[in-house]
């Protein structure tokens, strides 16, 4: 026990925060983003979206790329939910294509990780897990109808993705106050 409290308390003085993004394909190649939220510990979910009044234009995910790789740089640790395989390579390869520079290394921590290898749930998508450790879930699905019309610009559709974008980063950072005790031990791959 003496372990996992030195362990909280060290994390603590950190600079935490959880992140995700919402995009308009799965390759960023064709896709490119419609928002980002990040998510300092303990604060309010800071939002990126791709028409907000300050970007220069609406056809182009350049800015809220920007903003949102300016925002993760400012922390120790980022945190999230499948954001090693799918939002940090998507981020780093529209930067590539924007030519804007790449998240700096940092520590990251990909909860899906700790669902996958520690608990034994028939589902590891965000939404299950929340569900059933927290007993509720806020989470929503964004139809293909939704999609069509985020990547058309359509206001209505835009702020659903951003509510489901801001509910992912709150509900991850849920999930690691669950894992944080545990989080130091390793994990062991058979």
């Amino acid at each position: 026990m003496f372990y996992v409290n030195n362990m909280i308390e060290i994390i603590k003085k950190l600079n935490i925060a959880t992140y995700d993004i919402e995009t308009t394909d799965l390759n960023a190649v064709y896709g490119h983003l419609l928002c980002a939220c990040v998510k300092p510990y303990n604060k309010p979910v800071k939002t990126f979206r791709i028409d907000d009044k300050r970007n220069p234009t609406l056809k182009s995910d350049r800015w809220v790329v920007e903003q949102t790789i300016k925002e993760l740089n400012k922390y120790d640790v980022l945190v999230g939910w499948y954001t090693t395989r799918f939002d940090r390579p998507f981020l780093d390869t529209r930067a590539l294509i924007r030519r804007i520079g790449l998240i700096k290394p940092h520590y990251s921590r990909d909860l899906i990780y700790f669902s996958r290898f520690r608990l034994k749930l028939i589902s590891n998508k965000l939404k299950f897990v929340h569900m059933n450790l927290l007993g509720k879930t806020n989470k929503t699905v964004i139809t293909p109808q939704i999609k069509d019309d985020a990547i058309r610009r359509e206001k209505y559709a835009l702020d659903f993705i951003v509510r489901h974008c801001q509910i992912d980063v709150r509900e991850t950072e849920d999930l690691y106050n669950i894992f944080l005790p545990h989080l130091g031990q390793k994990l062991v791959r058979k």
